[in-house]
């Protein structure tokens, strides 16, 4: 799924380390593959964005907590909190965020649940506008 971000900052100790916004949310990323061009602060690209998960996807019924990113202390962990759609594979914080099928294979449940599941990184692919 591609998505819209605008570049917030790098970070000068941690190359492979942007902030964006996407849709008006501020998310620190990690850029796993570089990148092959210069970009800019404050201006928009066209980005693939994978949540990755290092063991079991841990997903939960959300309650009292608010949709979005919530970054877990310094690190590029989230808990991210949205609409889980079982058909389309997909996590809704106000944008819609592709899951891997083979994490929520068993999740039907959930579907149609305001869920918190946590990421251990958010990767993003800068593509060529």
């Amino acid at each position: 799924m591609i998505h819209s971000v605008t570049v917030k900052s790098f970070n000068p100790q941690v190359e492979e380390e942007v902030t964006v916004s996407i849709s008006g949310v501020e998310v620190t990323s990690y850029m796993p593959y570089g990148i092959s061009f210069e970009p800019v602060e404050d201006k928009l690209y066209p980005v693939s964005i994978r949540f990755i998960v290092l063991d079991d996807l841990d997903m939960q019924e959300a309650q009292g907590t608010n949709i979005g990113f919530h970054r877990i202390e310094n690190s590029f962990a989230y808990h991210v909190v949205g609409m889980f759609d079982y058909s389309k594979k997909t996590i809704d914080i106000g944008v819609e965020f592709e899951l891997d099928e083979e994490v929520i294979d068993d999740l039907a449940w959930f579907d149609g649940k305001t869920v918190q599941i946590l990421v251990d990184r958010i990767h993003i692919e800068f593509l060529d506008s």
